[in-house]
């Protein structure tokens, strides 16, 4: 949403704009109608607030073309980078996303290693609604040594028809690339990756 100090600048804008307009229709102004200017800002901004961080998610989607994707996701990874049978590596993982109206964040998090996004939007083509976000990777202090930190991409299509669900493709500096498949949701943010696993009830490989 717009800073407080954009909002109320254009708040003053618009003040001063009428004002001018009214003294050119030759109406008679006063000092009272300044009065409430600060009331005026401050319930202008608190409804800004109000709507970037919850009222948004109770319009339609075809009013703010913005799908609430916030919680906690299980999904699958599939990797090109073949795991020990040789065989294209799969994994559960959890994708973190946070959101206002005007702002996204998205976390993975893996049984050794966890991403952070460092730049995410939605994006609207030909109808439909996709995440993008690129972001950095951190293996866990003890399994860094074959996965060293790197930074990455993802292109996701969200599907609103029914239940939310988001698929697409991944690639890494690498040169390693796949899919992500999301499986199932919760709403509430889930930062640990076992308290993850539990809450979908996956059992935690040793």
């Amino acid at each position: 949403m717009p800073s407080a100090t954009w909002s109320k600048i254009v708040i003053f804008l618009a003040a001063a704009v009428w004002a001018v307009v009214a003294l050119a229709m030759g109406l008679d102004l006063d000092q009272s109608w300044v009065k409430p200017m600060g009331i005026v800002t401050s319930v202008v901004v608190l409804a800004l607030l109000a709507f970037d961080t919850v009222l948004w998610k109770w319009l339609p989607l075809r009013i703010t073309k913005v799908p609430d994707l916030s919680g906690t996701w299980h999904a699958t990874l599939t990797s090109n980078h073949p795991g020990a049978s040789g065989q294209p590596t799969v994994l559960d993982c959890f994708l973190i996303v946070r959101q206002t109206y005007s702002k996204i964040h998205v976390e993975m998090l893996f049984p050794k290693s966890e991403s952070v996004s460092t730049s995410a939007s939605l994006v609207h083509t030909d109808g439909t609604a996709e995440l993008w976000y690129s972001y950095r990777s951190e293996a866990h202090a003890l399994d860094r040594d074959d996965n060293p930190p790197h930074k990455g991409g993802v292109q996701l299509r969200i599907a609103t028809n029914g239940v939310v669900k988001m698929a697409g493709s991944y690639w890494t500096d690498r040169k390693t690339f796949g899919r992500l498949e999301t499986l199932d949701r919760r709403k509430s943010v889930i930062n640990d990756y076992a308290q993850a696993s539990a809450e979908f009830g996956l059992k935690i490989s040793q």
